[in-house]
């Protein structure tokens, strides 16, 4: 538990006491006793968790006293949260901005553009429609996979190949004409932008601080790619041919998939001196706190 006493919800006389007055943590106590009879009520009445299992007391609680605004004085009173972020984690940031940038970058083309080309090839609305909901399907079930899980979490791993077969569901898309393949394709399509957004939005959250000015880079990167997409994706096929535009997203895709990569073995030069341990395959092995939580 974490107290701000200049954040008052409402007045009850408390005042911070010192670190060594015994009716501090007796105060602490009484108050965190009802903690059993408030959960209760609220799983009862509103569907909440289940009542702790034990009393706060029996946890160790203590009452540490840290200088007011001294963010990591409180991070390290707290258990060391802070010290949970891996100390390369910014590394990933770029990474995660550009790829997903360039995913919805790639939906763009393919919402506004594949349709025509998929016209053009004798495809009835209905099917032009179902390949479109690959897409989304994929990115959605793949989000569900991604939550569940942090093997993902600061490892290249994932990001090379989800955005390998990503640029090679384009290059499908470029030239295939048979259902099943383009469904495949337009699947692989989701899985690339499912990984690119989430880790996007992981990364900007980590750090040591700047989370809402990280987001909203986040953000910029999914709008700029809606209108850029299909501008750049219109120019070549107005010029090059309306198959023109997924040869381009490939090699975005890919030369993505390229600058991770190479980014994932500069991190193996960087964690193995000559005669010392490995990194673990993929990346930093560390995790950084649990989402949502502003780490």
């Amino acid at each position: 538990m974490v107290a701000d006493t200049s954040q008052a919800i409402y007045a009850r006389g408390f005042t911070a006491p010192g670190s060594n007055d015994g009716w501090a943590q007796c105060e602490l106590v009484s108050n965190c006793r009802n903690s059993f009879q408030i959960s209760r009520l609220l799983r009862s009445r509103l569907g909440g968790g289940a009542a702790p299992a034990v009393a706060p007391e029996a946890l160790g609680l203590r009452y540490i006293e840290v200088p007011a605004g001294d963010v990591r004085a409180a991070a390290q009173a707290a258990g060391g949260a802070e010290s949970r972020v891996p100390a390369g984690a910014a590394e990933f940031l770029p990474l995660g901005l550009w790829a997903n940038f360039v995913s919805w970058f790639c939906l763009a083309n393919v919402q506004s553009l594949y349709p025509k080309l998929a016209s053009s090839r004798g495809f009835s609305p209905q099917l032009i429609g179902c390949l479109l909901f690959m897409v989304g399907a994929a990115q959605s079930l793949f989000f569900l996979v991604l939550r569940s899980t942090r093997a993902w979490h600061f490892r290249y791993g994932p990001l090379v190949a989800v955005h390998a077969v990503a640029a090679g569901g384009m290059l499908v898309i470029f030239g295939a004409s048979a259902v099943p393949p383009l469904a495949v394709a337009f699947a692989l399509v989701g899985l690339g932008l499912g990984l690119s957004y989430y880790s996007s939005i992981f990364y900007s959250l980590c750090g040591d601080g700047g989370a809402g000015r990280k987001s909203g880079i986040h953000e910029l990167m999914v709008g700029s790619a809606f209108f850029l997409g299909p501008l750049a994706g219109g120019l070549c096929a107005q010029y090059l041919g309306l198959r023109a535009p997924f040869i381009l997203c490939a090699a975005l895709l890919a030369g993505t998939a390229a600058w991770e990569a190479a980014r994932w073995r500069g991190s193996h030069r960087r964690s193995a001196p000559p005669g010392g341990p490995r990194r673990q395959p993929g990346g930093l092995t560390l995790s950084c706190p649990r989402e949502g939580t502003a780490p």
